[in-house]
């Protein structure tokens, strides 16, 4: 890529002769030089960051898979045996010779370690310049918690807490509470900790699923007309579908936008079946076989048997706003809109038989 002289020297002036000092009350510190780093709370700033990160894969010539995302970066790389794990290490040391030739620095307390799978992990001392690296069962990635079996049950909690305490700070502060007053405070407040990446971590178990509907269920009871209906009334009244199905709602509009192109990568492979019947649409989804429900209840494999129900009135479309409008009119009339326990119409049972493997991050 080519940058004229008048970009690069604007660039320059940003980043050179920058001073800071530190204030106290009306007190100040004495200006000291900035001789590294980028500028925090620009726009401009994170931008130059992952300019200077880009080639860190390609040149540290990896045998691992490498994620980046701002100043996070992961290694991961499926582990069978000890000398998976000795490459991996291998890696490691390269990633950080390249972090030291370009004067950048690691908080060794963050790096950790984590396995993900059914067997016991591989032993073996991950370690940056001699120091051992933390082994951990349950760690927050940009906002989700994943534990070593991906079960989720600590998000789930972690989240149906956070949600509960916000009810509780609008129930202190309202006392009566309208329809409209309560849509507002609710979708804004309340559900988006209910929801945020729920297509990772998604629930499959009845236990789980039932305490996200709780928060649901006793938000909608401070509508104080509404106190005296069954939960499927007030969400009638309401015109509040259940947490379920706005996740179902929310796995087919992705499945659209992966399937259309709509996102630069597929990091999820989702393969089109060829051999297509009359039922269903043109865009029917290959069923993949699992073993185990960690597996079966994924995303590429629990929205197929959803995904192969939907006619192709509603799939073969240009915009995921109209993909939006056609699946709700299509699923207008469906009992789990207001039924969190009732079954999807006109979805057929799976079955499902596969193998899973062992990886480290």
């Amino acid at each position: 890529m080519n940058l004229n002289d008048q970009i690069i020297n604007w660039v320059k002036s940003f980043l050179t002769d920058r001073r800071q000092r530190v204030r106290i009350s009306e007190s100040f510190s004495k200006w000291e030089k900035v001789l590294s780093g980028i500028p925090q709370g620009s726009i401009l700033g994170p931008l130059l960051f992952i300019i200077y990160i880009n080639d860190l894969e390609e040149s540290c010539s990896l045998n691992s898979n490498v994620a980046l995302y701002a100043d996070d970066t992961k290694l991961y790389k499926y582990i069978q045996n000890e000398n998976d794990a000795i490459k991996l290490q291998e890696d490691l040391n390269s990633v950080c010779v390249w972090i030291k030739k370009w004067l950048l620095s690691l908080n060794i307390d963050k790096c950790k370690v984590i396995s993900y799978g059914r067997k016991a992990p591989i032993s073996y001392n991950y370690r940056i310049d001699d120091c051992n690296l933390e082994k951990i069962n349950e760690i927050k990635d940009l906002g989700v918690i994943f534990d070593s079996k991906l079960k989720f049950s600590a998000h789930i909690n972690e989240k149906v807490n956070k949600a509960f305490s916000v009810l509780g700070i609008i129930n202190r502060n309202f006392k009566y509470m309208e329809k409209n007053t309560f849509i507002l405070l609710y979708k804004s407040m309340v559900r988006p900790h209910l929801e945020f990446a729920n297509l990772v971590w998604s629930p499959y178990r009845k236990e789980e699923i039932n305490k996200l509907e709780r928060v649901q269920r006793r938000a909608t009871k401070l509508v104080c007309s509404l106190k005296k209906l069954s939960y499927e009334e007030r969400l009638k009244k309401l015109n509040l579908p259940t947490l379920s199905f706005r996740r179902l709602r929310g796995d087919m509009i992705e499945v659209y936008k992966i399937i259309t192109g709509k996102y630069e990568k597929k990091d999820i492979d989702l393969k089109v079946n060829n051999a297509v019947n009359t039922r269903g649409n043109h865009y029917k989804l290959y069923q993949g076989q699992s073993r185990y429900d960690i597996r079966k209840y994924f995303f590429a494999n629990r929205v197929v048997a959803v995904w192969n129900s939907l006619p192709d009135y509603v799939v073969m479309v240009d915009s995921t706003l109209l993909f939006k409008k056609r699946l709700d009119k299509f699923w207008s009339n469906q009992a789990i809109y207001f039924n969190f326990e009732a079954p999807i119409e006109g979805v057929g049972s799976r079955s499902h038989l596969s193998y899973e493997s062992d990886i480290e991050v």
